[in-house]
């Protein structure tokens, strides 16, 4: 399916470590559906590799000299958080976590940040590409692993975290390659410049050593996907070879113990025993949704095809994918996007310009007339299209959405109201710009962090600023 860049939200069909739209890196992009190709192709690799090096030249070496010591707020010193109560936000460039009720917990200050994990720590990173360095943090903000890897995923449900050590080549020099590097480059061995992958504990103790090209997540059942010598292969939490690597791509286990893997550039499915499940005959696939269908591609058009591997309805769309919880999939027939029951039969007609698959509490971020909004299962419009961009309801309760008012990632909840405002203020403009023109232009502009009231949170000078103003206003 898709992955949404959170900076320039760009869709990504790929789970790729930089964004190769606008270079934005945090760790393991994650798709909006589970159902996505995994890997990243050897010219993005090349470009990111090409961007690394003017990089360098450009902003010189990592500093490892630079202040890492998160600061928090006194309520969040005061009070644990769960994972699942912190919002990730993004202000004037610095990541830092509120909670849902658009409180301020963990103050803007990371270069790069994820999403808490179920164990209650977040991958956050220090640096800008390329001297970015990964650690991981606790709910408190409190650097709990150093940050020191060229990047990492999540925290799995065993434990376990996959992360990318420095290449001792990684500030190379194009001019001057020693004798081993070229004769990697003879042999598309991208390992001496890109560093390798291995996997540490919560604690940051290097469970399985570094040694392999390419890695997800570990999966529920235990395995995870890597690659080694450019073939993808499943190993256990002990970095043993479970099936060994004879893929081209591959994703992770899901549904019913089955993984989705590529073989002569056809797309099947596996079992943990390696055998085919579903023998690879098609040109494209996703991972099988909730209801046990999944959508592939065999040449247009697609269709959808159930554990069997049978078709369920005669293809007759130009796409379709996420079948969500309530049986319905984003269809798209005539360049309009609509939604499909099981049969293949429309419920919501195709009147969409775009379309996202319904989230868990009922609703779907749909685009009509250049404005995003938000649809119940009936088509109904639960929250009036109004956003430049909108993006699914998260488990939290709440969506990311964008306006044209000058505000950057807000967030709202199911009634549409604000929780959690980004908003850009500008000063003075430079000569010749209108009014109506994008803020790039303006001699100074910062983002300020709003709660739901409308009162500044961050930064602090602001906050204390419009406090100041406040107090004068309502005094006798």
């Amino acid at each position: 399916m898709l992955i949404a860049c959170p900076d320039c939200h760009k869709e990504i069909s790929r789970p790729v470590s930089t964004c190769p739209c606008c270079g934005h890196t945090r760790p393991r992009m994650e798709p909006v559906s589970k159902a996505a190709a995994a890997g990243m192709g050897k010219l993005w690799v090349f470009a990111a590799l090409l961007a690394l090096a003017v990089g360098i030249g450009l902003y010189g070496l990592r500093d490892s000299g630079e202040d890492i010591s998160p600061t928090t707020t006194q309520e969040a010193e005061s009070k644990a958080y769960q994972a699942e109560d912190l919002v990730l936000i993004r202000v004037n460039r610095k990541y830092g976590y509120t909670n849902t009720q658009g409180e301020l917990v963990i103050p803007p200050q990371f270069d790069t940040a994820q999403d808490f994990a179920a164990n209650g720590l977040a991958a956050a990173a220090m640096g800008r590409y390329p001297n970015t360095k990964w650690g991981y943090i606790n709910t408190q903000g409190e650097w709990v692993i150093t940050p020191r890897f060229a990047n990492v995923s999540n925290f799995a449900v065993n434990g376990l975290a996959a992360v990318k050590e420095y290449s001792e080549y990684s500030d190379f020099d194009f001019d001057n390659l020693p004798a081993e590097i070229l004769a990697a480059i003879e042999v598309n061995d991208w390992r001496w410049f890109d560093g390798v992958w291995g996997y540490i504990n919560t604690k940051g103790e290097i469970v399985i050593p570094p040694r392999f090209e390419d890695v997800l997540e570990f999966g529920d059942n235990g395995l995870a996907a890597a690659m080694e010598n450019e073939k993808w292969g499943y190993i256990n939490a002990q970095g043993e070879w479970v099936i060994p690597p004879r893929f081209e791509e591959a994703l992770n286990f899901e549904t019913h113990d089955l993984a989705l893997v590529a073989e002569n550039r056809k797309w099947g499915f596996i079992n943990t025993k390696g055998e085919w499940a579903i023998p690879p005959k098609f040109d494209d696939a996703y991972s099988f949704a909730a209801n046990d269908l999944h959508e592939i591609s065999f040449r247009p058009p697609p269709y959808t095809i159930n554990l069997q591997g049978e078709p369920v309805f005669t293809p007759r769309f130009e796409a379709v994918w996420g079948f969500a919880a309530n049986g319905l999939a984003v269809a798209e027939e005539n360049e309009k996007r609509g939604y499909i029951n099981l049969q293949g039969e429309w419920v919501i007609p195709p009147r969409f310009e775009m379309a996202w698959p319904f989230s868990a509490n009922g609703l779907a971020a749909v685009k009509e007339n250049r404005k995003w909004g938000y649809i119940n299962a009936q088509g109904e419009w639960v929250i009036s299209p109004q956003f430049e961009n909108a993006y699914a309801f998260a488990t939290n309760g709440l969506a990311k959405v964008d306006d044209d008012f000058g505000k950057w990632g807000d967030y709202i909840n199911m009634t549409g109201q604000t929780v959690i405002s980004i908003e850009q203020v500008c000063g003075e403009r430079d000569q010749g710009c209108s009014r109506d023109q994008e803020c790039c232009c303006c001699n100074s502009c910062a983002e300020v962090l709003k709660n739901a009231n409308g009162e500044v949170l961050w930064p602090q000078e602001t906050a204390a600023q419009a406090s100041e103003e406040r107090q004068a206003e309502t005094a006798p």
